[in-house]
């Protein structure tokens, strides 16, 4: 399974299409602050649950994080992965299964 993090949206689409045919599960989250922690308490809040249910992931499945942007990006009302169809998610943090 893979962790590193996504911060474009042009490369979660990218991922998606590489891994078509897979489930393909996406934590949308605030980007982590210089001191590594992510601005978003909910965020911080669920990583150790999220940590805990990628252990009964189907093996075939992806798992990819999807870093939204620091506090006054996702608040943005034009912010990509609030607009973007694919995702059109308006809270973080927020747990997919992408294309479906």
């Amino acid at each position: 399974m893979e962790h590193n993090p996504i911060t474009q949206l042009d490369v979660l689409l990218k991922k998606a299409e590489e891994n078509k045919g897979k489930r393909i599960f996406v934590l949308f989250s605030g980007t982590p602050s210089e001191n590594g922690v992510s601005w978003c308490p909910d965020c911080v809040a669920v990583k150790p649950l999220i940590k805990e249910a990628l252990k009964y992931l189907p093996e075939d499945s992806i798992f990819l994080t999807v870093l939204v942007g620091d506090r006054p990006a996702w608040r943005s009302p034009s912010n990509v992965f609030r607009t973007n169809s694919n995702c059109a998610i308006s809270s973080i943090p927020t747990l997919i299964e992408f294309g479906t």
